[in-house]
């Protein structure tokens, strides 16, 4: 018999305070034993929401790994301004009709919709297509900027008419469409 403590009362018969339990010696005496430390609720909640973040970042990238095979990875800028230089957008330079200026925006806000561009996108591409005049008027309007933010797409077609289409023509515009339709 193998001896589990050191008993002062123990000599070497198995007579004392211990008992064989399946070939392990447990002590009468129970006073004697440490306990084990009482469960921190604190820990044991830390625990349990560690536990869910875990799972739940798991199988976010697990069904983030199946669309990726699914759909492929999400685009990139370049091969986005690419599929938009595929289907032709319109670019501009100047003209003597203010509503080719107006007709153009909204030819390539429809392309840029067909790619489901971001607003970021959809003023770099834009910018992208204008030539002569009209990228200077661009590259000044960048510089002369008050501050840093980016220009979103409502900024830019807001300025975009504002330097192309002079004023009343697009008030006159929607006077005579009303007074057609009537």
């Amino acid at each position: 018999m193998v001896k589990t403590r050191n008993d002062p009362r123990d000599s070497n018969d198995a007579s004392g305070s211990e008992e064989q339990t399946d070939g392990a010696h447990t002590s009468g005496a129970s006073s004697s034993s440490p306990s084990p430390p009482p469960e921190n609720p604190m820990v044991t909640q830390m625990m349990t929401m560690m536990m869910q973040q875990m799972q739940q970042h798991y199988h976010q990238m697990l069904q983030q790994a199946q669309q990726n095979q699914q759909f492929g990875p999400p685009p990139s800028h370049l091969s986005k301004l690419l599929d938009f230089l595929r289907i032709k957008p319109p670019t501009f330079s100047s003209t003597t009709n203010p509503m080719e200026a107006n007709d153009r925006l909204r030819a390539i806000e429809k392309k840029l919709n067909l790619l489901q561009c971001n607003d970021q996108e959809k003023v770099a591409f834009s910018t992208h297509q204008l030539q002569g005049p009209a990228s200077a008027w661009w590259d000044n309007y960048v510089v002369t900027r008050p501050d840093a933010t980016e220009v979103t797409w409502a900024e830019f077609c807001q300025s975009f008419r504002k330097a192309q289409i002079p004023e009343g023509i697009m008030a006159q515009r929607k006077r005579e469409f009303c007074h057609d339709r009537n």
